[in-house]
């Protein structure tokens, strides 16, 4: 069986979930590969400087990436308006066809 365009998730909506999930690896790549980097601040090369850079790092990593999952999230609740307000067009498109196949009135 064949499914309608119009009752499948759209493509663009695949993309961007798609698009997160890369993005997401990415993010966890970067604080994988900073953490690893802590051990350079292991005695004997441990300093202030090294240890307060590193946690600048550290905040502006989690912050960069907080701040793309809120954009990334926005989208999706556009994208979900949209795709919302879309069903909800085609539900009264095919009331309205049924009820003037079965010979009722028209709603519209």
């Amino acid at each position: 069986m064949r499914r309608s365009p119009e009752f499948s998730e759209p493509a663009e909506r695949l993309a961007a979930f798609g698009a997160l999930r890369d993005r997401q690896a990415a993010a966890l790549s970067g604080l994988a590969s900073h953490w690893g980097r802590a051990t350079a601040m292991a005695p004997p090369h441990l300093s202030v400087r090294k240890v307060t850079a590193w946690m600048a790092e550290a905040e502006q990593l989690a912050a960069a990436w907080g701040q793309e999952w809120r954009e990334h999230l926005t989208h999706m609740r556009e994208s979900e308006d949209e795709l919302d307000a879309r069903s909800a067009e085609l539900l009264e498109a095919l009331r309205e066809e049924v009820q003037v196949g079965a010979g009722g009135v028209s709603t519209g």
